[in-house]
């Protein structure tokens, strides 16, 4: 899994619409399909809910309540918290060394 498809898949966790997904993370809503699918595939689930859990049960996602406690959909000011915290989880993972997370 990419970093980037590690980064979606903590903001569907979130609960976060595509669109949302889109828009925090400078992407187009085709891109965030894509990218849904190639977790949906590489985790073996035919949904987000089943990616989500899935995830969290190889450890490849942390299901805490810090990570699903926010809805930002509906408050502009947790949009842009997310869309900081998503820059962060890029960037950590990229100077990390790590291009990808394993499935």
């Amino acid at each position: 899994m990419t970093c980037r498809e590690a980064t979606l898949l903590e903001l569907l966790a979130r609960g976060m619409s595509n669109k949302a997904i889109a828009r925090v993370l400078g992407i187009s809503d085709g891109t965030v399909k894509t990218h849904a699918r190639s977790i949906f595939s590489k985790l073996g689930a035919s949904n987000r809910t089943q990616a989500v859990a899935m995830a969290g049960k190889r450890g490849i996602l942390k299901l805490g309540a810090d990570l699903l406690d926010a809805q930002p959909d509906g408050d502009p000011s947790l949009v842009s918290d997310v869309f900081s915290w998503a820059n962060r989880v890029t960037r950590g993972r990229q100077l990390a060394g790590a291009p990808s997370v394993a499935a």
